[in-house]
């Protein structure tokens, strides 16, 4: 089946418009690791995935491939593989930990994604941000978060 794609790669490719982006992409639950380093805050997936059988191995990705201490090195092996294109996605619980209008910006995970940017840019990497990743902060599941108030509203409304 491999061989087939690889020959069938040139046409599939020569499909798409001439300016076409193509790229690889990541979520920073399932790549970043470093579960509450830097104050971060927890999302619904922390909470899920630390749950008793939620996952298939028992196993939260509180390292998974620790992309949030190695992007130096992950951002090597990009450039090494010729990628230019790169959407990923912002830990939001990592950036306001709180989940609160008001509440404290976390400026240590500004400074790495600020540096992970840098990195990208002088390997000659264009970086794509997913601004909603589905990856809620743990404040919005609570009620306690205006902007969680206003979804479950809306929710009630359309099942009316």
């Amino acid at each position: 089946m491999r061989q087939i794609f690889l020959l069938l790669l040139p046409f599939i490719l020569a499909s798409f418009p001439k300016d076409f982006k193509f790229g690889v992409s990541t979520a920073a639950f399932q790549i970043e690791g470093a579960w509450l380093d830097d104050d971060k805050g927890l999302s619904q997936w922390d909470n899920l995935a630390h749950l008793p059988n939620y996952t298939k191995d028992g196993r939260a990705p509180d390292i998974a491939a620790d992309s949030y201490h190695l992007y130096p090195e992950d951002i090597r092996l990009m450039h090494n593989a010729g990628i230019k294109h790169y959407r990923m996605s912002i830990s939001w619980p990592r950036i306001v930990p709180e989940g609160r209008k008001g509440s404290e910006i976390n400026t240590k995970a500004i400074d790495v994604y600020r540096n992970m940017f840098i990195q990208l840019k002088n390997a000659g990497i264009t970086p794509y941000v997913t601004p909603v990743s589905y990856t809620h902060l743990r404040a919005h599941e609570t009620g306690r978060n205006l902007v969680c108030r206003l979804l479950l509203e809306k929710k009630k409304k359309k099942k009316k």
